[in-house]
C-alpha cells in the first residue's frame, strides 16, 4: 500500500510550542518560559520519540544513543512517560492490548506491517510560506482490512484507545468529515511532570487530589493527498507462474 502525506510542520511546530508552555508552567512555574528542552519534551509526547529517535517512555531527554525499536511500555502502564495517544504507541501498543485488554500478546502481533517512508520537499518555516513537504509512505501486510486499515481506524482515528478519551494520534489522526472539532478535553492528556503520577495536595484541608495530567488540544498536521493498493503475489506463487512453460 502507498500513500503521499503531505505534512503541515509548521503547524505541528506551533502545537510543540502551546504543548511546551503547558509544561514549563507545571515543570518549572517560576520561570514558566518553554526551554528548548520543553519545546523537545512536547513533540516526543505527540510522537513517541524525540528526533533523534530516543523513546520518550524511556527518558525525558533526547540522546540515548543508537536508535532502540525493542523498547516496550511494561515500566509505563499509566502513560505518565509516553502518553496513550502518542503516534508510537497508538499505532505498535507493545503489549498495551495485553495489559489493558487482557488479549494475548499474538494477537496484537498479527496486526504489525512492515513499512517505511521518504521525506519529499523542503522544510524552510518561513512565516507566510506554506511549504509543500511530506511523506511517501509504503507498507506491506498479507491483510490490509486487518492490518493497515485496522491500525488507522480503530487504533490511530479511535479517541478511546488506548484509554477512554485519551485522544487521536497526534500524528496520522483523522477525524470523521462529519464529526465536529474534537472537545480539548477528549483530544489528549499530557503528563504535568514526566513520570508523575496523581498525589495529595496537603495545602488543602482536606488535602485534595491533585491530577497528574493537563488537557490541551494538537491539530491534525497530516493530510492524505492520494495513494494506492497494490498485490504482489507470494514467492511460492511467482515459482508456480515463473515456471511455467509458454501458452500454459
Amino acid at each position: 500500500m502507498y500513500r503521499k502525506l503531505e505534512q503541515d510542520v509548521q503547524g505541528f511546530r506551533e502545537d510543540e510550542k502551546v504543548l511546551a508552555k503547558r509544561i514549563a508552567e507545571y515543570a518549572h512555574p517560576k520561570t514558566p518560559t518553554p526551554t528548548e528542552e520543553d519545546v523537545a519534551l512536547a513533540g516526543a509526547y505527540m510522537v513517541g520519540r524525540f528526533q533523534d529517535g530516543t523513546p520518550v517512555v524511556d527518558r525525558e531527554v533526547a540522546g540515548l544513543g543508537p536508535m532502540p525499536n525493542n523498547f516496550t511500555f511494561d515500566a509505563d502502564p499509566d502513560g505518565v512517560r509516553c502518553p496513550f495517544q502518542a503516534h508510537v504507541r497508538k499505532t505498535n501498543p507493545r503489549g498495551d492490548k495485553q495489559r489493558q485488554f487482557g488479549q494475548p500478546l499474538t494477537q496484537e502481533r498479527t496486526v504489525r506491517i512492515v513499512r517505511r517512508a521518504v521525506s519529499y520537499g523542503k522544510v524552510t518555516l518561513q512565516p507566510g510560506k506554506d511549504d509543500k513537504v511530506g511523506l511517501l509512505f509504503l507498507c506491506a501486510q498479507s491483510s490490509i482490512a486487518d492490518q493497515f486499515e485496522f491500525i488507522q481506524n480503530q487504533w490511530a482515528n479511535n479517541k478511546d484507545f488506548l484509554r477512554d478519551k485519551s485522544g487521536l494520534d497526534p500524528v496520522i489522526g483523522t477525524r470523521k468529515l462529519d464529526q465536529p472539532n474534537p472537545d480539548p478535553i477528549v483530544n489528549g492528556d499530557w503528563p504535568k511532570l514526566y513520570g508523575s503520577r496523581n498525589e495529595l495536595d496537603f495545602s488543602k484541608v482536606p488535602p485534595a487530589v491533585v491530577g497528574h495530567t493537563f488537557s490541551e488540544h494538537v491539530g491534525e498536521r497530516v493530510t492524505m493527498k492520494g495513494g494506492e493498493y497494490f498485490f504482489v503475489p507470494s514467492l511460492s506463487a511467482l515459482r508456480t507462474y515463473g515456471g511455467m512453460e509458454e501458452g500454459t
